[in-house]
């Protein structure tokens, strides 16, 4: 249905598409306005009368100088992100805030980016390393060579609208109990889509963006209010020094995935707070670098990684709840592994559980340290009352591509009022004409 839309809104007005389809679909005037107002905010469809959005990566913020705040310390975790590099950098150097270092610390790419970097951004401070230690731990290197109030930590596949950084320090800066703030992530080949607003780590599946795949409406408060998250996503966060301090640097043995969750978490739990700014927008080429990495080798941190967390984090009880959830989840797709005799997937599995069971000692040791932390009376039920209920689970696919159908509107968008009744007023004109746009991806 809302391909179909989609397909003949080109150059027709409203009540044209309208006419078009009565006889091919059964669909109702307001569920068309919907599904239109959905196109044109997801920006697969433009209203010709209107003046386009400005593009990512140009918009204005409030003071185009501001450089004397205090210093801010960029940290990019480099692997062969050459592709990316130069929008990433380019967008950072244009930010409305001045006041901040660049350092890009290399984990021993191939692609030539140090190279790169040091011609064409001689600024920017590159920290090659030996060989791959993995994220955390390059993390860590670049929080040690940093000298910022705040770290700002980007993946390089990612690409900042002008006043983001801005909006970000004037956030964490109004209240000492901040450790973190997460801007607005949107998919870079689908602007009009969120990629996250922070991060969280469900009883079962896997971890996730928050309110990845949906559309960018105002009508969500998270999308347009400071709100509370459950986690920052450390593809784009500032972090603040002193929660550093206090709470500590990333924990390498995570080495990806569920190491953002982690650090977050041991934050709240020491009686931190994490909040979004969604006035801070940045755009995120989902998948792009770690779709790199072979999925089993990828799989075998993600089954341990979890277990980690929710051993090193939340209570005994809970973390057993967590791990039972788990456990039946990985076995059944094990033994599906078995039966498809994809001994690949069979030993990821084995090898992600035994990582876990080789690291109890230590993980317990840790646990010991962070639950010693805890502010009194934080139980778990409070601390994981952040995470998304049920209704907001992700739209996306088993590709990780946004979902945009007939179920999502009617089980997700249908009961927003302000949509429908904006829809009404921008479409009721037959002189209001919708363009298809094409996108990238």
């Amino acid at each position: 249905m809302v391909a179909k839309v989609w397909q003949n809104a080109d150059g027709n007005s409203f009540e044209q598409v309208y006419n078009l389809l009565k006889n091919k679909l059964v669909i109702s005037r307001p569920m068309l306005r919907v599904v239109i107002k959905l196109l044109t905010y997801g920006k697969l469809l433009l209203l010709e009368d209107r003046e386009e959005s400005k593009d990512k990566g140009i918009r204005v913020g409030r003071n185009s100088n501001l450089s004397s705040g205090p210093k801010v310390s960029v940290v990019v975790v480099n692997y062969n992100g050459l592709r990316f590099l130069p929008k990433l950098l380019d967008s950072l150097q244009n930010q409305t805030y001045r006041n901040f270092e660049i350092i890009v610390v290399d984990n021993n790419s191939s692609d030539d980016s140090v190279k790169f970097i040091k011609n064409n951004y001689p600024k920017v401070a590159v920290v090659r390393l030996r060989k791959n230690y993995g994220y955390c731990q390059a993390n860590n290197v670049g929080i040690t060579c940093s000298k910022g109030q705040y770290i700002f930590f980007l993946n390089p596949d990612i690409c900042l609208e002008l006043d983001c950084l801005e909006h970000l320090v004037f956030t964490i800066r109004q209240r000492t109990d901040l450790a973190a703030v997460v801007p607005k992530i949107k998919l870079m080949d689908l602007p009009g889509f969120i990629n996250g607003i922070g991060n969280y780590v469900p009883a079962s599946g896997w971890g996730s963006d928050s309110f990845i795949g949906y559309v960018d409406i105002n009508d969500f408060k998270n999308f347009s209010q400071q709100v509370e998250v459950f986690s920052a996503c450390f593809g784009a966060a500032l972090i603040s020094r002193a929660a550093l301090s206090k709470i500590g640097v990333l924990d390498k043995s995570f080495r990806f995935y569920y190491e953002d969750s982690d650090w977050s978490v041991r934050a709240r739990l020491a009686g931190y707070k994490i909040v979004s700014n969604p006035r801070a927008v940045v755009y995120h080429a989902f998948n792009a670098s770690m779709n790199k990495l072979d999925y089993h080798f990828k799989l075998k941190y993600l089954v341990a990684n979890r277990l980690r967390f929710a051993w090193k984090n939340l209570s005994f009880r809970t973390a057993l709840s967590f791990s039972r959830n788990y456990l039946r989840e990985d076995l059944r797709n094990f033994l599906g592994s078995v039966r498809r005799r994809n001994l690949a997937m069979v030993l990821a599995y084995l090898l992600g559980w035994g990582k876990f069971a080789f690291s109890l000692p230590i993980t317990f040791l840790k646990r010991r340290a962070i639950q010693s932390q805890r502010k009194d009376g934080l139980t778990d039920k409070q601390l994981l009352a952040l995470l998304p209920n049920k209704f907001y689970k992700p739209l996306v696919d088993g590709c990780s591509r946004p979902i945009l159908n007939s179920w999502a509107i009617r089980s997700v968008y249908w009961h927003l009022d302000g949509l429908k009744a904006s829809s009404s007023e921008l479409l009721d004109s037959s002189e209001t004409l919708l363009k298809k746009r094409t996108m990238s991806n």
